[in-house]
């Protein structure tokens, strides 16, 4: 139920920049006998109030057993917002009532919230109370009387039952990645091919339903800002064509309004970034039909190749054990850093000379890709900023846009100063040869004869060969598939990959099990 609250209100609490915190008693039993709907409705109010009222830092959660024993529990609900003086605590709990006419004003609101959430938990043998200082945040305290449940058969609310994230896919699937931060893309490529999936790439909202068009896939993951065409008409149009295949969003913002457009295009679901893949395969599993994809066995795949890398130079820019966690291999996540710096740094300068050019859209799309690739990059100051600089520039307050500009231009220089300390990687710390047409497509048409025999142990040898010349992540895939001995679709990777390198196959190959 508590998961249940925090998740309701989690983009609220985004939209505003705020960290939303469960902390649940490790100690304490999940079940309990009580009211669900009236708990709730109190935990609504209460954390919605403290989102509400706080501008920056925080609200936290906290259920644990009270110290008085027995059958009671303590909730409490700490932000870091407004806070409130003793003459406005002591009227805190009185119907129609918030601190002070200018609060009204400033957050709007009945001010019954709390006189019900006093009653609600008086009624529910508790007690409620608030602890507050002016500027200093609050914290709303309540006890309440809940037995523990001797059983789960009959819970209203079953926390057993909820589905945890998947830390991995069940099913691999094809998937048509919409994406035109090449960091972004990279970084999907990279966690979505560890687990077998096959991957396409596209760069905007005419390639996508071209792809379509053309490809058989079992889900997109769409990104909704792209230039030529943005992800929700590009959905629109899929739609129009009698495309049924789910489609996820994927956005950095958060915005109520943003996710109607999604969902009333025809998007069936949303993620936010930066990515949280666990989420995402869960998200996937469940639209994705159930006789769509092949089974995941076991993916043989070691990402975490090569010496480990000294990333103390960026430690004061980036949250290295996210980072880390996100990407899984630190050659590659240097690689994104370095292309990051090259990309994207010169663009955050130009941000204060679109603005003075009324050229807002163009500046906000720079501030919003900064912040989905720094976020992704798990460079948490410059992703700050951006976030405010980006909701400055959608609500057109160009005098706090422009006051950003210098903070974002301060830390996205001083992020470029240290990660040119970290050695480039090229990809897996390997040097690729020069890309040699011949020599690759011989390679092509060997690996699609030997992926007859179905024997790994024959079709290894040249995937071991292609490796000198291609990225291990686009090979990837083949490899999975080889690993869960589904050599078929292996075949149809090793196509679309030499489709991707402009590698002319010859035509015994192009159309090979076109009839089967």
């Amino acid at each position: 139920l508590a998961k249940g609250v925090m998740s309701t209100l989690e983009q609220r609490a985004k939209e505003k920049t705020i960290n939303l915190i469960l902390h649940y008693d490790g100690d304490l039993p999940h079940c309990f006998v009580g009211d669900p709907t009236r708990l709730r409705q109190v935990l609504m109010n209460l954390v919605g109030n403290a989102i509400k009222f706080t501008q920056q830092g925080e609200v936290e959660l906290s259920i644990k057993r009270s110290h008085d024993g027995g059958d009671t529990l303590h909730f409490a609900v700490r932000d870091t917002g407004i806070g409130m003086n003793q003459d406005q605590i002591e009227r805190i709990f009185q119907p129609f009532t918030q601190a002070d006419d200018s609060t009204v004003r400033r957050f709007g609101g009945t001010g019954l919230g709390t006189s019900i959430s006093r009653q609600i938990v008086e009624i529910m043998q508790g007690k409620i109370w608030v602890e507050s200082n002016p500027g200093k945040g609050s914290v709303f305290h309540f006890n309440i009387h809940m037995p523990l449940a001797t059983c789960y058969d009959e819970c209203a609310i079953d926390g057993h039952t909820e589905a945890a994230p998947l830390l991995s896919s069940p099913r691999r699937f094809r998937i048509l990645v919409a994406e035109d931060i090449p960091e972004n893309a990279l970084l999907a490529r990279l966690r979505l091919t560890e687990q077998g999936h096959e991957v396409v790439c596209v760069e905007n909202g005419l390639q996508v339903i071209e792809a379509f068009r053309n490809g058989n896939f079992d889900l997109i993951l769409m990104d909704v800002q792209m230039p030529e065409l943005d992800g929700v008409e590009a959905t629109r149009r899929i739609r129009q064509l009698g495309g049924k295949l789910p489609i996820i969003a994927l956005t950095a913002s958060v915005m109520n309004s943003e996710r109607e457009r999604c969902f009333s295009a025809g998007m069936d679901g949303i993620q936010g970034k930066p990515i949280n893949f666990a989420e995402l395969f869960t998200e996937m599993d469940k639209l994705v039909p159930s006789d769509h994809g092949i089974r995941n066995n076991e993916v043989n795949i070691d990402i975490h190749h090569g010496e480990k890398i000294d990333l103390s130079a960026i430690e004061s820019i980036a949250d290295i054990e996210h980072a880390l966690a996100a990407w899984g291999n630190a050659h590659i996540y240097t690689d994104a850093l370095h292309s990051f710096v090259n990309a994207q740094v010169e663009k955050g300068k130009s941000i204060k000379r679109l603005i003075a050019a009324n050229d807002l859209d163009e500046a906000r799309a720079i501030a919003h890709a900064i912040k989905g690739v720094s976020g992704n990059l798990s460079l948490t100051d410059i992703a700050k900023v951006a976030t405010e600089l980006d909701y400055a520039l959608k609500e057109k307050d160009l005098e706090k846009a422009i006051s950003l500009c210098s903070p974002l231009e301060q830390a996205m220089q001083t992020a470029a100063q240290a990660i040119a300390k970290l050695p480039l990687q090229n990809g897996n710390d390997k040097q690729l040869l020069p890309f040699d047409e011949a020599a690759i497509t011989n390679l092509f048409e060997q690996l699609l004869d030997d992926l007859d025999q179905d024997d790994p142990s024959v079709v290894y040898p040249l995937i071991q060969q292609l490796s000198a010349y291609v990225d291990d992540t686009r090979l990837n895939p083949i490899q999975a598939s080889i690993s869960n001995f589904d050599f078929r679709g292996a075949e149809s990777q090793t196509k679309n990959l030499a489709k991707e390198l402009n590698i002319k196959m010859e035509n015994e190959h192009a159309e090979k099990n076109s009839c089967c």
